[in-house]
């Protein structure tokens, strides 16, 4: 599948809202998102979304989160990784 476009990341009151376009492949089956905090490396954060978003309640004030999203079609195939998007929490 094609890699998720249109990543972008909001701060909220208590988590980080991530939303992203829709991907319109007729094989896709889910969005898998993976984070890391600060230069660590990048951990499976949620798996199986079956909408275009994700809110992240897991966060630290004075961190900073980066997010990328990947698409994962029937078959099982992820997508590269979409751009990357970042915040500070």
């Amino acid at each position: 599948p094609k890699a998720p476009t249109g990543v972008n990341v909001a701060q909220k009151e208590n988590s980080l809202y991530l939303q992203w376009s829709e991907n319109r492949e007729e094989d896709l089956h889910s969005y898998n998102v993976y984070r890391k905090t600060g230069e660590g490396e990048y951990g499976l954060e949620a798996m199986g979304l079956i909408l275009p978003s994700y809110e992240d309640f897991v966060i630290e004030p004075g961190n900073t989160y980066t997010y990328v999203i990947r698409a994962v079609d029937t078959a099982g195939t992820l997508s590269a990784p979409s751009e990357p998007v970042t915040q500070s929490f």
